[in-house]
């Protein structure tokens, strides 16, 4: 293919795990097909296999570096809160950080879920090693928040850490929804920005002393 020449192989990959991305979130893992994701990245379905081996090896190229990049934002944001002011701060982070991810990588979070809910041992692998990670890491920091006498007693720190989760990517998943009906984008730099002290403003009203 012409354009397929012109293209270097770092190129190719890139194209193909773009493209890769959005037919596996359409149509899932089983339902899509390498191709009509070769067709649309103008390669030759030769060069699918031998960048990824097979179906299975895009998928992971795909999912790992985009669940890899959300933990380790995460726990790199993450530590020992020690004041109200503290947890405000790396809630704000936090929130924005999975934000801007969804913004640059629209496809990983509902990847991840459709594909656990189909019980795909690749995603489930991925997410055990990263997205779990992070989560577990998110609740050490309520449960370290509330020993140090900073969340009220009534608080469970696993249901803060999943809410604050849950906020974050279910509605990073419904942003095609937002955009349709409300013209509201987490592509919007602002509109990130306001949703996250959003959830900073209820978290510290709902969780903290």
């Amino acid at each position: 293919m012409a354009d397929e020449i012109l293209m270097s192989a770092d190129d190719v990959k890139s194209t193909l795990i773009n493209v890769a991305k959005k037919h596996f979130a359409t149509y899932g893992f089983q339902g899509a097909n390498l191709k009509d994701i070769a067709a649309e990245a103008k390669v030759a379905n030769s060069l699918i296999n031998y960048h990824f081996k097979d179906k299975e090896g895009l998928l992971h190229a795909c999912m790992e570096p985009f669940a890899r990049g959300r933990m380790e934002a995460v726990l790199r944001i993450l530590g020992e809160p020690r004041s109200r002011d503290e947890i405000k701060v790396r809630v704000q982070l936090f929130a924005e950080e999975m934000l801007d991810g969804f913004s640059k990588d629209p496809y990983g979070f509902e990847i991840i879920e459709r594909e656990i809910r189909a019980a795909n041992p690749i995603i489930l692998k991925i997410f055990e090693n990263t997205m779990l990670r992070a989560f577990t890491a998110v609740v050490s920091f309520f449960e370290e928040a509330k020993n140090n006498g900073l969340l009220r007693n009534e608080v469970d720190p696993m249901i803060a850490a999943s809410l604050m989760f849950v906020s974050c990517c279910d509605a990073a998943r419904k942003d095609v929804l937002a955009r349709k009906y409300y013209g509201l984008s987490f592509k919007d730099e602002a509109f990130r920005k306001k949703f996250a002290d959003h959830i900073v403003q209820l978290f510290a009203d709902g969780v903290l002393k």
